[in-house]
């Protein structure tokens, strides 16, 4: 396998500026502070995205059946950031990455919010209908776990997210350590 070509720098990553972190760590701090505090946790600039995303999912991957019409709807809102991430590490631009890494992991608060709802179903759905989550859990067994199941999934988001910082924080540094080494 051919050697990552080196960027201009010697790093085989583009330079991740001091700026650009820093915007990188407040945006993850807002988000997480949002998503400590906030009641319902929703973020409307973001989450109407991932609203829209999510709803595209379930018809079309109710092409492949009704369970997958289900799950539709969450793998795309995951799936979405994923690939995005996907091509910014392909590019080598670590900063993008995290952002796009960030959008990921912070879409399972997202999911662990409407997943907590599924046995009281007290949210307003988007067009109305079934409850993805109460349909789902009920199906495999697990709705009494609703909150249980949930709460792991936003401790998986916080992880996520802080994970993402400190990928890019790692590439911050070692840029400017190898700056140093030549």
């Amino acid at each position: 396998m051919p050697a990552r070509p080196k960027m201009q720098d010697g790093s085989t990553w583009h330079p991740v500026s001091t700026g650009g972190l820093i915007a990188l760590i407040l945006f993850a701090l807002f988000l997480m502070r949002w998503m400590a505090t906030d009641p319902d946790g929703y973020l409307s600039i973001l989450d109407d995205v991932n609203l829209a995303i999510h709803e595209f999912g379930h018809p079309f991957f109710s092409i492949f059946g009704e369970l997958p019409g289900w799950w539709g709807g969450t793998w795309m809102e995951l799936i979405v950031p994923a690939v995005i991430c996907g091509v910014f590490i392909y590019k080598r631009s670590a900063l993008s990455a995290a952002f796009a890494g960030i959008w990921f992991f912070e879409n399972f608060h997202y999911v662990a919010w409407y997943m907590a709802d599924a046995s009281i179903q007290a949210l307003p759905l988007a067009g109305g209908g079934e409850h993805d989550w109460n349909f789902l859990l009920s199906h495999y067994g697990l709705l009494l776990q609703d909150t249980v199941i949930a709460g792991r999934v936003n401790t998986a988001g916080y992880i996520g997210i802080v994970a993402c910082l400190v990928f890019a924080v790692a590439v911050w540094i070692g840029q400017r350590y190898d700056v140093k080494q030549n």
